[in-house]
């Protein structure tokens, strides 16, 4: 087979590059019948477009975000052909969970904007280009409500919104967020009222708001519960489910549960004028008939996991049917089932930007180190290495008795350290969620060192009588000189700049994340980058240098070079895979994880595709340079990067207690 050439390679990487962007916003924008404006602005300039808009289009809907400040808040508004001034469609306001982005909503936001219905999509506070210094008026929390409501506001100002028929959708934390909007807008003499709410994996919201019948006249509400909802009990057995029985008393009385005590599903109530009544369900939106303007909740379960229920086909389905349920068809809009989807093409499509961009990271070194400028960190023969042969007992042994333990340290050790964060840092300018991982990281790391010590008296021990020299494995860190150490520095920095434009382009100029679902390449905010890499960059660091030192080490002279790359891979990864297997195993059987409920059994999700890179591209380097530096720093920079710029930042780090 002809090899491609580098020219070639880079050339392709481009190109896979351009279909994905172009790809996702194709999908995005409904073939292009579907306007996507994404918006960056301070909460003053949002108010003062709030205000034009309403005197533009005559609307008198009273104050707005009286105290707004100069804090940067994003989100993009969807738009598609119906919907005009002169005939004004519903609007949907999509909120995503925590440690997540606006683009996690792209089920929602997609398949209702080509349903005819305007759609804003929103970053949360300290999400995705939102600041965390978002001040939230009401008290409540940390600014997500207050993007929530100026989201719900701006879309109330839109002349081709009609004001009346606003509904809301939010996934975990962002059903707190949109719950908090409804909370302050849904009260007496308010000309803003939000009349629907989709509550998808976030029952507490729902649970909260039982508890405020003052919001419940005029509010069409949906809670779906999914089955294998890693938070709470919330819906495995759902009519048996101690979630769903609060939150039906809340709203509907106990007084309406079966007969066996447990609560009905798939039925609207009414909530307010006759308390308790079954409410027709409107079975065809074509039929004409609507449940807008009525009092009412229905209770529904989803054969999904917490974060699943943003990459679920049933999810969205419900969420159509829902809105469709309050608000028919918009007029000049067409039907289109539940069941016709095209979000996951957009996944897809978003998903293979995150392969070239792992594979960047290969094609793009290549193509520099052809440059004459890095000729001095290509070593001819890697640190005049002698393989040996893994048909001997003597390389066997100390193989096993390095690797078992690591595998079987990371496996245990995940949660006890995911939960000990707070013994190491203090506070965080990042959530708690990827502090606990770091730690993990950190401290297996540290173990990880401690098993290289190990493998190299192992190794002399089992060498003993034959007098085989037995090298340190810190030898392929070795460097000539202080100008070649700079080479590997400044050819891993270069190489991470060309990884990372393409996602910046496709995310100003497309409005797109290259990833999937929860999981996504990202983008950096500067004003994030000084805190992450000072705080956060050494804790991954240490744990993936000792691993590319044994990365190297399990190599030998009598097996090819792919297997032994598929070992290192298949080690790096073995720890969490299997955790997952076994927790994820138990939810399934039980209707609870195994080891813990909530984000440490969600976050393990997110260290399967940086393990997996960073054993390859650790190799890769070595075998191209002869070190392990550019590697490392590669590696190390990209799960650094990945974990931390899609989640939740607060304030700034205390960094050790």
């Amino acid at each position: 087979m002809k090899k491609i050439t580098t020219k070639k390679a880079v050339l392709i990487v481009c190109i896979l590059f351009l279909v994905s962007m172009l790809g996702s916003y194709m999908i995005q924008t409904s073939f292009f019948t579907v306007k996507q404006k994404a918006t960056i602005c301070t909460m003053n300039e949002l108010v003062e477009t709030i205000a034009a808009n309403e005197q533009k289009y005559n609307k008198d809907l009273g104050p707005t975000l009286s105290k707004p400040g100069l804090s940067q808040i994003s989100f993009t508004t969807y738009i598609p052909k119906n919907a005009t001034a002169d005939n004004p469609a519903p609007a949907i306001i999509c909120a995503h969970g925590w440690n997540n982005s606006k683009e996690q909503q792209i089920l929602n936001f997609v398949e209702l904007s080509r349903r005819g219905f305007v759609v804003v999509t929103v970053d949360l506070a300290g999400h995705g280009q939102s600041d965390v210094t978002l001040q939230d008026e009401s008290g409540w929390g940390n600014g997500n409500s207050e993007c929530a409501l100026a989201a719900v506001e701006y879309a109330m100002s839109l002349g081709c919104v009609d004001e009346t028929r606003v509904g809301v959708i939010g996934h975990s934390a962002g059903d707190l967020a949109v719950q908090n909007a409804i909370l302050q807008l849904n009260v007496e003499g308010s000309k803003k009222h939000i009349s629907s709410y989709c509550d998808s994996a976030g029952a507490i919201s729902a649970l909260i708001m039982g508890f405020n019948p003052a919001c419940h006249q005029g509010i069409v509400l949906d809670v779906i519960f999914g089955k294998y909802e890693e938070m709470s009990d919330a819906g495995f057995d759902l009519p048996h489910s101690g979630w769903g029985t609060m939150i039906f008393n809340g709203w509907v009385g106990a007084d309406k549960l079966n007969a066996d005590g447990t609560i009905p599903i798939n039925t609207y109530y009414d909530v307010w004028e006759n308390k308790g009544a079954v409410i027709e369900d409107p079975k065809d939106p074509r039929d004409g008939y609507t449940l807008f303007g009525k009092s009412a909740i229905k209770i529904e379960g989803a054969n999904v996991t917490h974060p699943g229920a943003v990459f679920s086909t049933e999810t969205t389905a419900q969420a159509i049917s829902f809105f469709y349920d309050v608000y028919g068809i918009p007029n000049g809009a067409k039907y289109k089932a539940p069941s016709r989807q095209i979000w996951f093409l957009g996944s897809a499509f978003q998903f293979l930007g995150m392969l070239t961009f792992f594979a960047s990271a290969f094609v793009f070194g290549a193509a520099l180190l052809e440059r004459k400028r890095f000729a001095n960190a290509i070593r001819p023969v890697p640190c005049g290495e002698q393989l040996s042969s893994i048909k001997s007992w003597k390389e066997i042994v100390p193989i096993l008795v390095t690797f078992v333990p690591l595998v079987i340290f990371a496996y245990k050790m995940y949660f006890p350290l995911y939960d000990a964060r707070n013994l190491i840092m203090k506070e965080t300018t990042i959530t708690d969620c990827v502090s606990g991982i770091a730690v993990y990281t950190a401290v297996s790391g540290v173990f990880a060192f401690f098993m290289i010590g190990v493998n190299y008296f192992c190794s002399r021990l089992c060498h003993i009588k034959d007098g085989t020299e037995v090298k340190t494995l810190f030898n392929t860190a070795r460097v000539d000189s202080f100008s070649q150490f700079g080479s590997y520095i400044v050819l891993a920095l270069e190489v991470l700049a060309l990884m990372y434009i393409p996602q910046i382009i496709a995310y100003y100029l497309f409005d797109v994340n290259f990833g999937i679902s929860v999981f996504v390449v990202g983008v950096p905010r500067l004003v994030w980058l000084p805190t992450v890499i000072k705080n956060y960059w050494p804790l991954w660091f240490i744990w993936v240098l000792p691993n590319a030192l044994l990365n190297v080490r399990a190599r030998w002279k009598d097996v090819p070079e792919w297997a032994t790359t598929l070992f290192i891979v298949l080690a790096s990864a073995l720890p969490i895979m299997i955790l997952t297997f076994v927790n994820y195993a138990h939810l399934h059987a039980t209707g609870v994880t195994l080891f813990t409920a909530g984000d440490p059994s969600i976050f393990a999700w997110n260290l399967f595709a940086p393990t997996i890179f960073g054993a390859l591209v650790c190799r890769y380097y070595y075998k191209k340079t002869g070190s392990i530096w550019t590697g490392v720093f590669i590696a190390t920079s990209v799960m650094v990067l990945m974990a931390t710029t899609i989640t939740r930042h607060t304030s700034d780090v205390a960094f050790f207690c």
